[in-house]
């Protein structure tokens, strides 16, 4: 009896395993060599396959078929592919600018030009996934990736023009500079959070019953202003509390010789005041200041290069702990008072009897302070993305949560480029709104599975995945002619 049930019990295993190897199979695909092999070595397994389905073996010219297909794989197909749709790419902007019939050259004036628009237009979006929708798509892609195009262009250069590269990463061009700033400033912004809500009320809930010269009010100012206004650092703080403050040093010359030096944050007459009929004050007035409608923030020397722009603020006087006008009174008060004149700097604040820079490291431990007393559980690494360039990357964020579109974003927090749109991706609003995009497909995939009366208890015990199949995610992908995109 025994004897028998054992019998019977790996009768049944067998079986089993037969079926789950062909459910196996089925998912490695038809082509696959080595689940055909495995298919017909089953099948003759034992007497007892009769009783499973039998297996389908391919034909010749299937097996030659996949052979082939592997044999390319093996051979650096995928890498050939790639290499003809970026150096294709490249050629689409050699055509664009007019330079196709002269591209092939070392003339450095051409190849700065081939060479800076390249980079440049797909740092803006016009990438080799936009080739694929004739350019009128943007697709963005990491300075990194465009780096791997341009490789594929030195080999298309060195190999097939027979000229030798015509781009080196670490070279003086345009080109290559263009790249290391994104890269860097990618790096930051993959480093860089907005800053919590919950957190910016904190800070000024802390500044409530400050001393108007203290530290907490200047942090409180600073942050506020700086959420407002979208300040970088060095507008506004120090590297250090005391000594010679930060400086530009201009391409210039004063009387005796000298290269001029321009402070590089905001000096005390910076911040400009405003009637209601837009008439700036020579001073901030002691008394009389309700007369006060907007304050305006100079930028004399900027990143972008947009020296001399002012940039107002006006009132909100239903919020008066976030008055933009207010917060910046205070400040101006605060650097009068510790004896701060016109051309000095202005962010300061009072520690006992000794007047203190305000820094980047006051700004960023304080904002790290204030999360940990609000969330006291956060761990290390997202308190890290954290710090204060922050505040500027919650400037952006709130004013396109708003529904600003790009140009007024670029226009009110003073940025040149797109580059801003990097700090947008996780934002709650844009989170809130592919949530709220995607409701109609969910609703859709509800209705066929009510439909087709699913039973989501289906037993898959059987089904096995084989962890060893490769999927290529190559965004460099390549379609045949005539073959449009599936999911482009």
């Amino acid at each position: 009896m025994f004897a028998t049930l054992t019998a019977l019990t790996l009768r049944r295993l067998f079986l089993s395993s037969l079926t789950t190897a062909t459910i196996h199979l089925r998912v490695l695909g038809s082509t696959s060599v080595a689940g055909r092999a495995l298919s017909a070595a089953l099948s003759g397994a034992s007497s007892d396959v009769s009783q499973v389905s039998a297996f389908r073996l391919p034909s010749e010219i299937d097996l030659q078929h996949a052979a082939r297909g592997m044999l390319a794989k093996s051979d650096g197909a995928q890498e050939a592919q790639a290499y003809g749709a970026r150096k294709t790419h490249f050629l689409n902007y050699a055509k664009h600018l007019g330079l196709y019939n002269r591209h092939a050259t070392l003339d450095p004036v051409v190849l700065t030009r081939l060479l800076t628009s390249f980079v440049t237009g797909n740092l803006l979006g016009f990438s080799l996934q936009s080739r694929h929708t004739l350019y009128e798509k943007k697709y963005y892609v990491k300075a990194s990736t465009i780096s791997n195009y341009l490789q594929s262009i030195n080999k298309y250069y060195e190999v097939e023009l027979k000229l030798g590269k015509i781009w080196h990463r670490d070279d003086s061009s345009e080109a290559s500079r263009l790249l290391r700033v994104y890269n860097s400033f990618e790096d930051v912004a993959r480093r860089r959070a907005r800053v919590p809500d919950k957190v910016l009320a904190k800070v000024v809930q802390l500044a409530r019953h400050a001393d108007p010269d203290s530290f907490e009010m200047a942090m409180y100012r600073w942050i506020i202003m700086a959420v407002k206004g979208g300040f970088r650092i060095q507008e506004y703080a120090q590297d250090s509390h005391t000594g010679k403050p930060k400086v530009y040093v201009l391409p210039r010359l004063d009387d005796r010789g000298n290269n001029i030096e321009a402070l590089r944050c905001f000096q005390v007459n910076d911040f400009i005041f405003y009637t209601h009929d837009d008439i700036a004050l020579s001073v901030l007035p002691g008394g009389g200041r309700p007369l006060i409608a907007k304050c305006g923030t100079r930028f004399r020397y900027q990143k972008n290069h947009q020296n001399g722009q002012i940039i107002k603020h006006g009132r909100v006087p239903e919020f008066p702990a976030y008055d933009f006008v207010d917060l910046a009174m205070g400040a101006v008060d605060t650097a009068r008072r510790l004896g701060q004149g016109d051309e000095d700097p202005l962010a300061v604040y009072a520690r006992g009897d000794q007047k203190l820079f305000v820094t980047g490291d006051d700004i960023t431990s304080y904002i790290r302070m204030v999360t940990r007393l609000v969330f006291p559980d956060i761990s290390e690494t997202q308190l890290a993305l954290l710090s204060s360039h922050s505040l500027r990357v919650t400037a952006c964020v709130l004013l396109h949560e708003e529904g600003k579109d790009g140009s007024y974003i670029k226009l009110r927090l003073r940025w040149l480029s797109d580059c801003y749109t990097i700090y947008l991706r996780n934002s709650e609003i844009i989170v809130a709104q592919h949530d709220e995009a995607l409701k109609p497909f969910y609703a859709r995939l509800s209705e066929i599975i009510a439909a087709a009366g699913v039973d989501c208890d289906v037993d898959n015990s059987r089904v096995v995945v084989d962890p060893s199949v490769e999927i290529d995610d190559d965004e460099d992908v390549e379609f045949e002619d005539g073959v449009q995109p599936l999911f482009y």
